[in-house]
């Protein structure tokens, strides 16, 4: 036997039920217990990882974007926020995706839109840029919303200076799926193109402030949409895949924020 279990079978053998008067009710208190459960407290402390007392802490993601980040069309277990909560037991998500914002709505609402932001987060995903397309088809626009999205992360940075600040492209979409209702928002066959360009913008603005980047562009596959726009749970699976695929890799900054 080690010392370890001899010092408990000692303390077994010598029982002799020393006790002193308890001084609140005259009654006894039995030290050897006394003592032996103080020795299996300290055992249970030495073996047990510092996690069982005081429990691992949650790597808090608020995912901020518009109704591709809302996921909507799919059910809430189903939308990419959900999936990377479900698929890594030390993430806890929050879902900050507004239906029909684009990166001018954000800074327009930027108390209400900033102060929802946990200022304990961690990490902060950011997938803006598609409905910047709904104000037009230009040169301009694309670069409008790169600097509207950079205005923005210096405002996250301010309320949540500890977290981590990700930019994530925005996901293509596809002209001959698209529903009527989006063709008439202002969607159409050049918005692949101009979405392509916003996100070129956003790698740009990334490298220059150190923020690591996920490139959605081409994540969702054709076919796993709802109505173009929107991606379906398959398309939302895909979102994730990519999303974990990149954050896997170690971050590089390039130079000072």
């Amino acid at each position: 036997m080690d010392d370890l279990t001899l010092s408990v079978t000692g303390l077994k053998q010598q029982r002799c039920h020393r006790s002193v008067p308890d001084q609140r009710g005259g009654r006894s208190i039995d030290m050897w217990a006394l003592r032996g459960s103080v020795v299996i407290s300290c055992i249970l402390l030495l073996f047990c990882p510092l996690g069982c007392a005081a429990g691992t802490q949650a790597t808090k993601v608020v995912c901020v974007g518009d109704s591709i980040t809302l996921g909507e069309g799919v059910k809430k277990e189903e939308n990419f926020v959900s999936l990377l909560a479900a698929g890594r037991s030390n993430w806890a998500t929050v879902n900050q995706g507004r239906s029909g914002w684009s990166s001018s709505t954000y800074l327009a609402r930027k108390q209400a839109a900033i102060f929802d932001i946990p200022v304990d987060a961690d990490m902060i995903l950011v997938l803006l840029g598609t409905n910047d397309l709904l104000n037009g088809h230009t040169i301009d626009i694309v670069v409008k919303a790169a600097s509207q999205i950079d205005q923005l992360t210096d405002l996250i940075h301010q309320r949540a200076p500890k977290a981590e600040i990700v930019l994530m492209t925005p996901v293509n979409i596809f002209p001959r799926d698209l529903s009527e209702r989006l063709r008439r928002a202002g969607f159409g066959e050049q918005s692949p193109r101009y979405l392509k360009l916003i996100g070129d913008a956003l790698r740009e603005l990334a490298k220059r402030k150190s923020y690591r980047t996920v490139d959605l562009y081409s994540a969702v596959t054709p076919g796993n949409t709802l109505d173009g726009v929107h991606p379906n749970a398959a398309g939302h699976r895909q979102i994730k895949n990519a999303i974990v695929e990149a954050l896997a890799s170690p971050s590089t900054p390039t130079s000072d924020r």
